[in-house]
């Protein structure tokens, strides 16, 4: 891994990790990974994957991730209904 970096957005703070791989031709492939998160409550907001091939100007999104959680009306009915 070569960097780690954060980000400060608003009502969002957004982590980078960077690292170089190589491809199954012996390519170089710069890859990034944004992880955002809520501060207030420390739970991740999205996740997104990017790739970069050498002679690329910029990194190309590759996937995304977006978290939805259970509020706690659904998390009490989980929990009935597990109950013995």
């Amino acid at each position: 891994m070569t960097s780690n970096e954060f980000i400060a957005a608003g009502d969002t703070a957004i982590y980078e990790l960077t690292w170089i791989d190589k491809s199954s031709a012996g390519h170089k492939v710069f890859n990034k990974w944004r992880v955002l998160v809520d501060p207030k409550t420390c739970l991740l907001k999205k996740t997104e994957y990017y790739t970069k091939k050498v002679g690329d100007s910029k990194y190309t999104l590759s996937s995304t991730m977006t978290a939805q959680y259970l509020s706690n009306a659904e998390i009490e009915a989980v929990i009935q209904e597990a109950s013995f």
